[in-house]
């Protein structure tokens, strides 16, 4: 979520439930004037409304006993430990083998902060000192199929995410502290607001990006990117492909805003997050697909 539209929504929020109105659109959801999904080698197979306090950021699927279980990152969702130290965002998470990475920031400062939840609970912080033409921003964490590498990306326009040891799981990351980036993942063509990504195979991932729109505001997209052999910390070079639109269906007309996502690859489903817009930007829809 940009720098965004946090504080709107928190007073938005404020003023609804003060006023005691309802903002909420019936469970079913009439489509107004956008569309449905139109993605390249995925269909939608089910959607649902929930709070962006609860949802609006990002999602990941976490490893438990028995099977897995969804993990949400609302707006505002920032434990009162770090708020405390000035951190007022959460990006979209990931996990791996019951690990939780969060990624968090605050505008302006000279370094962004990831913080790990090991299956316990207990949280370890790291902390990367930006580089020159690093940028504060901490929009997302990709953990790597092989619990080795963590990807990150900030926001606006990129022509590169940051490569990191993934930290708790690879013995080349430190225990805890100061964390370096062991190299880039270089795009070949410049990526708009990624939101969120999420691995989807060894050398995939799948990307929600705000593309902006000549006819003004952004339009939520799906991107996958690929790149030639497993990622070993080191620089690599990536392919950028859109798939197509995200969903835009609402009561209320205006710009849409993707959020995280996350694949599973266990259930083979791919669930995104879309935040409403005007009045209805309190509300998200959290979608699911599966490839075709």
């Amino acid at each position: 979520m940009g720098v965004r539209w946090a504080v709107v929504c928190a007073a938005i929020f404020l003023v609804v439930n003060g006023l005691g109105v309802a903002a909420a659109e019936p469970d079913s959801e009439p489509m107004g004037s956008n569309g449905p999904a139109a993605l390249d080698g995925w269909r939608q197979t089910g959607a649902r409304q929930e709070s962006v306090f609860k949802v609006g950021e990002g999602v990941a699927t976490r490893k438990v006993a028995g099977g897995s279980e969804l993990v949400f990152r609302g707006v505002g969702q920032v434990p009162s430990d770090l708020s405390d130290q000035g951190w007022n965002h959460v990006g979209d998470p990931d996990s791996a083998q019951g690990y939780v990475f969060d990624a968090y920031e605050q505008s302006g400062r000279s370094s962004k902060l990831f913080r790990v939840t090991d299956p316990k609970g207990v949280v370890s912080d790291f902390t990367y000192t930006l580089e020159p033409g690093a940028r504060f921003n901490n929009s997302w964490v990709a953990v790597s199929p092989d619990a080795r590498w963590m990807l990150n990306g900030e926001w606006g326009q990129m022509s590169r995410f940051l490569i990191f040891a993934a930290p708790l799981l690879n013995p080349a990351a430190p225990a805890a502290g100061a964390l370096a980036r062991t190299g880039f993942l270089t795009l070949d063509t410049t990526v708009q607001n990624v939101q969120g990504c999420t691995f989807s195979g060894p050398t995939a991932l799948l990307c929600t990006s705000d593309v902006p729109d000549p006819a003004g505001g952004t339009i939520p997209t799906l991107l996958e990117i690929t790149w030639a052999g497993a990622l070993d910390g080191r620089d690599r070079s990536a392919a950028v492909r859109t798939l197509g639109t995200l969903p835009q269906i609402s009561t209320c007309r205006g710009t849409f805003e993707s959020e995280g996502l996350d694949y599973d690859s266990a259930s083979g489903n791919l669930t995104v997050v879309v935040n409403k817009p005007n009045l209805c930007k309190t509300q998200s829809t959290v979608y699911t697909f599966t490839r075709k």
